[in-house]
């Protein structure tokens, strides 16, 4: 598996400040599916409600997403995430 860590960098403005952003990153179309992060920061935007977790999250009823919204979240350690509804995710595989 490629490392996560080359999916995610700092953008710079002219002066050579960074810029807290993320790059673009393959993004696709999903309902009820479970997805693997390709970086530390994915993008969620709930075409319909949503509720989002951790593959690990045995317990837990998840996130969750209004219709509509956009959520970003860090992956450092999720190896994979659950999604209950419609959403665009990008930088996932």
């Amino acid at each position: 598996m490629e490392n996560k860590e080359n999916y995610v960098s700092m953008a710079y403005d002219n002066s050579g400040y960074p810029i807290p952003c993320i790059t673009l990153g393959p993004s696709r179309d999903v309902s009820d599916i479970r997805v693997t992060p390709l970086s530390n920061v994915i993008r969620i935007c709930a075409i319909t409600e949503c509720r989002v977790k951790g593959s690990g999250d045995k317990d837990s009823v998840g996130v969750l997403i209004p219709k509509g919204c956009v959520e970003y979240f860090s992956m450092r350690g999720c190896k994979e995430i659950i999604i209950e509804g419609t959403a665009n995710l990008m930088n996932v595989r």
